[in-house]
């Protein structure tokens, strides 16, 4: 099972909506073909979310830890990008 990291829940930067946004869209493709999708976005905590399909993490490290893909969904400040720049093993980042 492929383990992927979608950085960025909401529709756009710097909102806390999330409906209808590509990350919505992209946890259900990737879920319906059988790997396991956990998201990150610093601006959503997981009790502020309904969804009940969605594995949030409560920090990019989580993230970056536990998947082999990320996918950026959204842009977010650089200085919230940090932990991606000190990953010490093969990570693949599409963007």
């Amino acid at each position: 099972m492929r383990k992927i990291g979608l950085v960025g829940l909401a529709y756009k930067s710097g909102t806390y909506v999330y409906e209808e946004s590509s990350a919505l869209r992209l946890n259900k493709l990737f879920r319906d073909t059988g790997s396991e999708v956990r998201i990150w976005d610093p601006l959503i905590k997981r009790d502020e979310v309904s969804e009940t399909d969605l594995m949030l993490e409560d920090n990019l490290e989580n993230l970056l830890e536990l998947c082999e893909l990320i996918i950026p969904t959204t842009v977010l400040p650089h200085d919230s990008l940090k932990p991606l720049y000190s990953i010490k093993r093969p990570l693949i980042v599409l963007d």
